[in-house]
């Protein structure tokens, strides 16, 4: 595991007592949580989370997605980004911050999201190209 991706100590709390022990019983687990006082609507938070598990767990989908933004993102909008991103994440953590860009540009109701200024540039092509790699990036309805 890698310590950048704990970003706070309740994160690292829930790491430690759950998702570790949770892992060393099965080695093929994905858990999501997401904090209840958030102003956005349930089903969005679960829908960004949902894209960071597809990233960490399909091979194929983060590669598409850090090549997408190695080749396809402006320079001038990564530091943008970054710039937005920075307010509330660890903004030098190339990882995070691709991370992050494909939760925000892919989730339900990114229309209203932190990267919404984005969504036009981006969320088409880099759609297009994750199901051109048999790796569409699981979409949630809202009336779940």
């Amino acid at each position: 595991h890698s310590k950048n991706i704990c970003l706070n100590s309740a994160e690292k709390e829930l790491f430690e007592k759950l998702i570790l022990p949770k892992s060393k019983e099965n080695k093929k687990i994905v858990i999501i949580a997401y904090a209840l006082y958030g102003r956005m609507d349930p089903i969005k938070i679960i829908s960004h989370e949902v894209m960071h598990a597809q990233y960490f767990t399909s091979l194929i989908y983060k590669s598409i997605v850090d090549s997408f933004w190695q080749t396809e993102v402006s320079k001038e909008d990564k530091l943008k980004i970054k710039k937005i991103l920075g307010r509330y994440y660890d903004s030098s953590n190339e990882l995070l911050v691709k991370n992050e860009f494909q939760a925000y540009i892919l989730m339900s109701g990114a229309e209203s999201g932190l990267l919404s200024a984005f969504l036009d540039e981006y969320r088409k092509p880099l759609t297009e190209a994750l199901i051109k790699a048999h790796a569409p990036p699981i979409q949630l309805e809202s009336s779940l």
